[in-house]
């Protein structure tokens, strides 16, 4: 056999290595105290509020979470989320309560891109197998 197609083989894989650390960057996974962070329970969630455009932005990395309890995010009523979630596992993240599904994998992060305009808790669920990841705390606005 060829050395030439295993050559090639390695080749893809390291280029596909370095497109993934490009389109996913991972230090921004992390939870760095800044004046625009909101607190969490959770300190593998990095949240971080925009006052201008009231949005919230989360970012997840699901094989940091381990057997932790799931932290919560609170927000208000009418706020945007924006939402990221990382893990080298296939698998799914739902968004109960705003019927919200998508696919994670090492290549690919699932962003969710919503409207809070349910109150209430809701979870954020890895659904192979289920488990809660964090919650999102919608409070009616005043």
């Amino acid at each position: 056999m060829s050395r030439r197609p295993i050559i090639a083989i390695i080749l893809f894989f390291v280029g596909a290595s370095i497109a993934v650390s490009i389109f996913v960057p991972r230090d921004q996974i992390d939870n760095h105290s800044t004046d625009t962070t909101r607190s969490s329970t959770d300190s593998q969630a990095a949240v971080k509020q925009v006052d201008e455009s009231k949005t919230v932005e989360i970012s997840i990395d699901i094989d940091r979470v381990g057997s932790k309890k799931p932290g919560t995010i609170r927000m208000k009523q009418g706020e945007r989320v924006q939402l990221t979630v990382i893990g080298d596992d296939p698998n799914q993240v739902e968004v109960s309560g705003y019927d919200l599904i998508k696919p994670v994998s090492s290549r690919v992060a699932a962003r969710f891109d919503f409207i809070a305009n349910v109150s209430g808790r809701h979870d954020i669920v890895l659904l192979e197998p289920r488990k809660v990841i964090a919650a999102l705390s919608v409070q009616k606005s005043d």
